[in-house]
């Protein structure tokens, strides 16, 4: 498998097609003569980059880059992403509430006026719409999140206006990697694409002379964890910057939120146990200002259970307790063999991640027998204000259990290392993934 680094290799002829694509919609023009590495025309100043164009390009390496050679006759304003974010702010009332009693609209506009005076992220953005829309659509809302929580912990105009920036142009790697889909892979498994996007996108905004060098730091950090578990270099905590920590906060935030819906979850109260459990995946100030800010405009009655449904929820959440308990305790025997190993880097990461799941839910007390008793009173006396914290407690095991399944492929991929120089004895590793695979009825 090629590096993320490698796997740009192609990436202009890539974005070649995409222009002559996008020309179908919007003309796209050759704003100086396009020529090869070698100095030969290839495509005339004025000509328009349709099929034929984009044949001949693609032949041949550039001596520049065909995104600073060619001009989008219409491209987003800073109006249109206003327009575009607002929108997408009415489908959610809470939110639309939170940017109005935090008068976000002034930092919104100003923040979509730095975007405007941008040629290439103009571009870059336009294509991306047409292109790859429901990445776009994501690219708004989690611009939208980064704003607030910039704006909640105190940023400055400019560093508020950059992180805005960083979020809208965290997708545009993709615009220079093919819609390939890797099939029949563990979902755990990160695609190459995935893994490239954010090296390719830093590289691009690198590319813009005068460019503050946060927005391609933080477009390249945004998939990576405190725990050391994210890509594209497994940075820890004391590694990573503030900016690319909040876009990485507002990714998360928007990516559930889009599932919220898809589920028919609307409620953004169901967000907030599904932050509470990824309290340490991002800087811990980060999530504090986000579940502050969220907090103020959330409904705590709105829940989608009904007292009807009581009875077999709980029994549902007793289930989940004992199956949860035994699969942390199996990964605390997994990991007590290495307790004092400290050169391993992946191991010290799966560490990380699993003290970090351990640590909410202790803080929950999810797994403690006065909880387990206290949900045998729920039920006895059917007691409806408990609905919200039951709803809670379910979403929470859930993102628990993804936190888990994820610790248990990383502990999994260490046992098929090829490396001959790897000393690690998996041999504790490979007898609690027997049991945990017994326990789950599949191998992760």
């Amino acid at each position: 498998m090629n590096s993320p680094e490698e796997a740009d290799s192609n990436s202009d002829n890539i974005y070649t097609t995409r222009l002559a694509e996008v020309n179908e919609q919007n003309a796209v023009v050759a704003s100086e003569d396009i020529v090869n590495d070698q100095g030969a025309l290839l495509i005339k100043k004025g000509s328009v980059i349709d099929k034929s164009a984009q044949e001949k390009i693609v032949q041949f390496k550039l001596l520049n880059p065909i995104d600073s050679s060619v001009a989008l006759e219409n491209e987003l304003s800073d109006k249109n992403i206003v327009k575009l974010i607002q929108t997408s702010l009415i489908q959610h009332p809470e939110l639309e509430s939170l940017h109005e009693t935090l008068g976000l609209d002034m930092y919104l506009r100003m923040s979509c006026k730095a975007y405007f005076e941008i040629p290439l992220l103009r571009q870059k953005i336009t294509v991306l719409e047409l292109q790859l829309p429901d990445r776009f659509s994501h690219s708004l809302l989690t611009s939208w999140f980064a704003l607030l929580i910039a704006h909640q912990t105190r940023m400055s105009i400019p560093d508020t206006q950059m992180t805005f920036l960083a979020a809208l142009s965290m997708e545009v790697g993709y615009l220079h990697l093919d819609n390939e889909i890797e099939e029949g892979i563990d979902k755990h498994k990160i695609p190459k694409n995935t893994q490239a996007h954010p090296v390719i996108g830093c590289k691009i905004l690198r590319s813009i002379e005068d460019l503050d060098p946060r927005i391609p730091r933080a477009v390249l950090e945004h998939h990576e964890r405190c725990d050391g578990t994210g890509y594209p270099k497994s940075k820890f905590h004391e590694e990573l910057g503030l900016e690319g920590q909040i876009v990485g906060m507002s990714d998360l935030i928007s990516e559930r939120l889009a599932v919220n819906i898809k589920e028919d979850k609307m409620s953004l109260a169901n967000l907030l146990p599904m932050l509470q459990v990824n309290a340490l995946v991002h800087r811990y100030d980060v999530y504090e200002v986000t579940i502050k800010a969220l907090r103020t405009v959330v409904d705590s009655t709105n829940t989608h259970i009904k007292l009807e449904d009581l009875d077999p929820v709980i029994t549902e959440l007793l289930n989940q307790n004992a199956f949860l308990s035994s699969w942390v305790n199996t990964l605390e025997q997994m990991i007590e063999p290495y307790v004092n190993e400290k050169e391993h880097a992946k191991l010290q990461a799966i560490k990380q991640a699993y003290i970090n799941v351990l640590g909410v839910v202790r803080g929950a007390g999810l797994l403690d027998e006065g909880y387990l008793r206290w949900l045998e009173l729920v039920r006895k006396e059917k007691l409806e204000h408990a609905l919200r914290e039951i709803e809670d407690t379910l979403l929470m095991m859930e993102e628990i259990t993804i936190h888990l399944e994820r610790i248990t492929y990383m502990f999994r991929s260490l046992t098929q290392v090829s490396d001959k120089s790897n000393t690690l004895d998996i041999q504790p590793i490979e007898k609690g993934l027997v049991m945990i695979d017994a326990l789950t009825g599949k191998s992760l």
